[in-house]
C-alpha cells in the first residue's frame, strides 16, 4: 500500500505506531479497515461537495427550469 510507504501521511503514522505494538499483518489490516470505513462513509453519506449543481432556492424543485431556461429565445439582428 503506497499510502503506508510515506513518512509523512496520516495512515503511515498510524500503521507503524500500531506496528510497533502490535505487529505488521495486524497494522496492516487495521489500515485496510480503517480505509474501508472511510470509503464506506464516503459512499453511504453522499456528502455534498463544490461540484454539485446550486439550488436557486429552497422551494425550488429538482425538475424544474431555472429563470434563465424559461425564457424565450430572442432574434438575431
Amino acid at each position: 500500500m503506497v499510502t503506508i510507504k510515506k513518512q509523512d501521511s496520516y495512515l503511515g503514522v498510524f500503521f507503524r505506531r500500531l506496528a510497533a505494538r502490535r505487529g505488521g499483518r495486524r497494522a496492516l489490516v487495521a489500515v485496510m479497515h480503517k480505509l474501508a470505513i472511510a470509503l464506506w462513509h464516503v459512499l453511504h453519506d453522499k456528502p455534498t461537495t463544490a461540484n454539485s449543481a446550486p439550488t436557486t432556492s429552497p422551494d425550488a424543485t429538482p425538475n424544474a427550469p431555472c429563470a434563465a431556461c424559461s425564457r424565450k429565445p430572442t432574434a438575431w439582428a
